[in-house]
This record gives structure tokens, C-alpha cells and sequence, in this order.
């Protein structure tokens, strides 16, 4: 038996957003959906978290696009999904 999961963090549509500027990390997504891949062929569990804001102007807000998690490491069925909830420094 083990004892890990893989935490997949706020790999939403927002981060594409223009106001966070040039990214430093291009290939992040490919390289989580590598891992997750793996992850879900030994059958270990997962959790995506994901950054929600009721701040109509975020770019996580829970309404608009950006709150969607990325298609590349989309949810599948019995994973679980936790939602981070207005984190003042990422609400804006």
C-alpha cells in the first residue's frame, strides 16, 4: 500500500491570462500531464485544486472562463477536485 497522490494546483485557464506576463515555466502542462498519466496507470489517487474567486473582476472568477481547469490535465470521473477559495494575493 501507499500513502501519496498527486496535488495538481490551479492549472486553469486564468493562468494564460496577459496580466501575469511571460511565463517562465512554457512546458508545465505537458510535464503535469506526463506525470498524471502515469499517476492514473498505477491507479494512485489525484486532486486537482483549483483557485476560485466571487471577485467578478478575477481572473479566477468562479463564473468566467478562466476558472476551467486546463483541458490538458483535464478531471475524469472519481477524482477529487478542492477548490482554493479567495486567496488575497491571487483574487485580483
Amino acid at each position: 500500500m501507499h500513502n501519496a497522490a498527486l496535488s495538481i494546483n490551479d492549472v486553469q485557464k486564468a493562468i494564460e491570462d496577459e496580466k501575469w506576463g511571460l511565463r517562465n515555466n512554457p512546458e508545465a502542462e505537458l510535464n503535469i500531464r506526463k506525470i498524471l498519466k502515469y499517476w492514473r496507470e498505477i491507479n494512485w489517487p489525484v486532486i486537482h485544486v483549483q483557485h476560485r474567486s466571487d471577485n467578478t473582476s478575477s481572473v479566477f472568477y468562479q463564473e468566467g472562463r478562466g476558472f476551467e481547469i486546463k483541458e490538458i490535465v483535464k478531471l475524469i470521473d472519481g477524482v477529487s477536485n478542492l477548490n482554493e477559495f479567495n486567496l488575497p494575493f491571487l483574487s485580483k
